[in-house]
C-alpha cells in the first residue's frame, strides 16, 4: 500500500482510494511534501497513542517513535525522515488493531 493511502486511511479516508492508483494519490495527498498536510497526523498519532486498552508493551513501542519524531523535528531533519517515522507509527499501530479485532 502506498504509505500516503496508509496514512489518509489512519486519518479516516476509508474508501477514497478505490480505484485509485498510488501515482494518483501521491499527487493528491501531500503528505510526504507539506508540513501542513503532515502535522494534523503527527497530532492524530499522539492522540491515538493513549488508548487505555493498549497492552504496556505496544504503548511503549508506540511511545518510542513518537519520541523518534519529535526529535527529528526539533533537530529539523526534514519532512521525509519524519514522514516515515509516522509510516512506522501508523503500521505498528495497524498491527495493533488487526490482533484485537
Amino acid at each position: 500500500m502506498n504509505d500516503n493511502k496508509l496514512i489518509a486511511e489512519f486519518m479516516g479516508a476509508d474508501g477514497l482510494y478505490d480505484g485509485m492508483s498510488d501515482a494518483r494519490a501521491k499527487r493528491i495527498y501531500n503528505y510526504h511534501t507539506s508540513w501542513d498536510w503532515l502535522m494534523p497526523v503527527i497530532e492524530e498519532c499522539k492522540a491515538t497513542n493513549v488508548h487505555p486498552k493498549m497492552p504496556t508493551i505496544m504503548q511503549s513501542t508506540l511511545t518510542l517513535i513518537l519520541d523518534e519524531i519529535d526529535a527529528l523535528m526539533i533537530g529539523h531533519w526534514g519532512i521525509e525522515m519524519t514522514y516515515k517515522e509516522v509510516v512506522k507509527f501508523i503500521t505498528k499501530y495497524n498491527e495493533y488493531k488487526t490482533h484485537t479485532t
